[in-house]
């Protein structure tokens, strides 16, 4: 185990998965990940010119030439090739944002808790493609229990994870394209609650070409089966109701979608006034 020895922390490691294709979004990515905390980045990209470039201008360490089968993978092999003095792990999308210091904060707050925590999580804000809030995302200690039998309101992007924890229940699995963060928050709090930070500390970028919103509802259909996979005794009950909590899930995403389109355009007039003025 990694301790804090003469006042050093363990190290905080993250990964960004790239196809590329949004260069602009990747690099506001990779500053706001440094800013947060990071003191390794690693990006998993299939373009070594992408993963050179990157490196010599400073805004990753390091990058691996992706070769896996899917997202889950590369994520996996990227974790994995963190350095053996990271102890705190995560990985962000190509298109999401870390508030700043927030990587630093979750650290801080896992230092004071018993080590078995496996990892601790702040509140996550929903932007569009132009980086204007939408909302904040609703959650709270209580959404450990929640996401067992319904919506996943702990927002991968807003956690910070202990190395060892990840490692101790197998990492990811590779075989879900979707929902394999639901599928590793549940295991990893199967035995220990993480622990819950009343604070901003992440923003998920609501587009079109986000993974999860594009393919919606093969999305929500795999988070169905996560669930069911991990149901325990009594709460196996809860499974006949499952059909009506996926289509309430994806309700719900289509109302966010409703409100990133017709929430633009107001706060393009809302700017170009302010321009004017």
């Amino acid at each position: 185990m990694l301790e804090i020895e003469n006042g050093i922390h363990p190290k905080i490691g993250l990964v960004v998965p790239t196809l590329g294709q949004r260069l602009t979004l990747l690099e506001e990515a990779l500053k706001s990940g440094r800013a947060a905390g990071a003191d390794h980045i690693l990006l998993v990209t299939k373009s070594a010119s992408l993963g050179s470039t990157l490196k010599s201008s400073g805004l990753v360490d390091d990058y691996r030439i992706d070769q896996a089968a899917g997202l889950a993978a590369a994520i996996a092999d990227g974790l994995r090739q963190l350095p053996k003095e990271i102890g705190f792990i995560n990985w962000l999308a190509d298109d999401d944002l870390l508030a700043p210091n927030s990587l630093l904060l979750l650290r801080e707050v896992l230092n004071e808790c018993p080590s078995e925590t496996p990892f601790a999580y702040g509140r996550c804000s929903y932007i569009d493609v132009d980086g204007n809030k939408l909302f904040v995302m609703p959650t709270g200690k209580w959404a450990t229990s929640l996401m067992r039998v319904g919506p996943q309101l702990i927002s991968q992007p807003a956690c910070l994870f202990r190395r060892e924890a990840v490692t101790g229940v197998g990492g990811l699995d590779s075989s879900l394209r979707w929902a394999f963060d639901l599928d590793l928050l549940l295991r990893l709090s199967r035995h220990r609650r993480p622990i819950f930070v009343s604070q901003q500390v992440a923003s998920f970028r609501w587009h079109s070409e986000s993974l999860s919103v594009g393919s919606r509802s093969g999305s929500v259909g795999e988070a169905a089966g996560v669930r069911k996979r991990h149901l325990r005794g009594a709460l196996r009950v809860l499974v006949l109701a499952d059909p009506f909590i996926s289509k309430l899930i994806l309700y719900a995403g289509s109302l966010v979608s409703w409100y990133a389109r017709v929430h633009r355009p107001i706060i393009v007039r809302q700017k170009r006034r302010a321009t004017d003025k």
